[in-house]
Parts: C-alpha cells; sequence; structure tokens
C-alpha cells in the first residue's frame, strides 16, 4: 500500500516539480525582501522604540501568508496534464482505486502546503522577534485560513476538469465565490463589554486573527476543507462510462 502511495506522489512531485518550484524561487525572494531589514538590524524591538506601528507589521505578515497561500493552493494543472496524456483513461485499468488517486493528490497538497507555510511563519517569527510585536499567530491564522479558501477553488476547478466539464463552469463559481469571500472578510461582529462601563466593539475576521483561541477555528475549518477536498476528488474520480 505504502509503495504505491509512494509511486503515485512521485508522479505528481515529477510533474509539477518545476510548477512549484518557480512559485517557490518568487516566494522566497519575497520572504527575503521582507525579513531583510529585520535581520541585519541586530538591536531587539528596535522597530517598536522608533514608533513602527504594529499594523505595518501585520500588513507584511498578511501579504505573505495570502501569497503562501495563493503559491500552494493555486491549481497545478496536474489534472489537465492527465487528460491530455491520457493517464486519466489508462488509470482505470491499474489496480488504483479513486480513493487512492484521491489521496495521493490530498498528500501533494499537503507537502506544498507545509512548505510555504514553513516559510511564513518563519519569517512572521523573524518580523516579530526583531520588532518587539507578536504577529506569528496572526499570520498563521491568515495562512490557514486563506490556504483553505483557495483549496476550495483548486477542488472545485480540479473536479470539474476530471469529471469533463466545461472549465467555464468552475470560472462562474470563482467569480461568484470572490465576492463572498470579500463580504466575509469585510464583516464585522459587535461584541458587548460587560465591565462597569460597557461598551459595544466591533471586531472581524482580520482582528480575530489576533488571538490564540481563533487558531483552534482555523485548524479545524482548514481540517474540514481536507477533508471535503479529499471526498470531492475522489467521487470525481469514480470510474464513469465515456
Amino acid at each position: 500500500m505504502m509503495a504505491l502511495y509512494r509511486s503515485l506522489v512521485y508522479r505528481e512531485l515529477k510533474l509539477t516539480w518545476k510548477h512549484y518550484l518557480l512559485f517557490l524561487v518568487l516566494y522566497v525572494l519575497m520572504v527575503g525582501l521582507f525579513t531583510f531589514p529585520f535581520i541585519i538590524i541586530q538591536e531587539e524591538n528596535l522597530f517598536k522604540t522608533i514608533g513602527l506601528e504594529e499594523v505595518f507589521l501585520k500588513m507584511f505578515g498578511s501579504f505573505l501568508a495570502v501569497l503562501g497561500a495563493l503559491t500552494s493552493g493555486t491549481p497545478n494543472n496536474i489534472q489537465k496534464i492527465d487528460v491530455n496524456s491520457g493517464w486519466k483513461r489508462y488509470s482505470y485499468s491499474l489496480p488504483v482505486t479513486a480513493g487512492e488517486k484521491a489521496m495521493s493528490d490530498l498528500i501533494v497538497k499537503l507537502v506544498y502546503f507545509i512548505l510555504f507555510g514553513l516559510l511564513a511563519t518563519v519569517s512572521a517569527v523573524i518580523m516579530g522577534s526583531k520588532s518587539g510585536y507578536g504577529v506569528f499567530c496572526f499570520t498563521l491564522n491568515i495562512y490557514l485560513i486563506m490556504s483553505a479558501v483557495f483549496w476550495i477553488f483548486d477542488a472545485i476547478e480540479n473536479g470539474s476538469v476530471v469529471l469533463g466539464l466545461n472549465s467555464a463552469v468552475a470560472k462562474i463559481i470563482t467569480v461568484i465565490a470572490v465576492p463572498v469571500m470579500i463580504f466575509l472578510l469585510k464583516l464585522r461582529v459587535s461584541v458587548r463589554n460587560n465591565s462597569a462601563y460597557p461598551s459595544v466593539k466591533k471586531y472581524g475576521i482580520v482582528d480575530l486573527a489576533e488571538h490564540r483561541l481563533s487558531l483552534i477555528f482555523s485548524v479545524f475549518f482548514f481540517v474540514i476543507v481536507c477533508i471535503g477536498y479529499y471526498l470531492i476528488m475522489r467521487k470525481a474520480y469514480e470510474r464513469r462510462e465515456e
């Protein structure tokens, strides 16, 4: 069983490594650009001392998190390659189940998710330790949530390709989903303070990302999306008469 998964994963890595290598090089350069000033300045908390506001660090962390999620979650065109090369039809004659093919897809996605996630979190740790502001939790939350969002888009597109649907279907769904995502990001929840001087504060998703407890939601949301990705791809890989 493990040999089968190794061969399936190796096949996908062999076909997609150039695609991800390009993204990896660009992302490493971007991470270096953002973290280089924090590395060369040796004094601790200097940025906090000179008045660099935390919002700038959060902006840097958000950019790296979203870019990392995009580069790891973007469709790698492996499904189109399989269809064009005839692998999809040939795979039906092999002793490989739909679940095994879907699991290999999930494993490959997780490999790149971990790789880009490590780069994003390491950069957040460097910026946080040198600036005096902790942005690790914030960056990790954004990375998990946005990775889940891009995985949903990837599942829609890949699922439509495997099923032989018109790519326009996936594009229409994506066009509809993007405004919904933007609306949710801008949505703010009012929370009443129960102290002696009650007041109402409004929190958005970005604000809640600062709190460590929100990591529980982010991890749970990402795990649910991983399960959904696997189920969608397994259903798409099931053999159908063509």
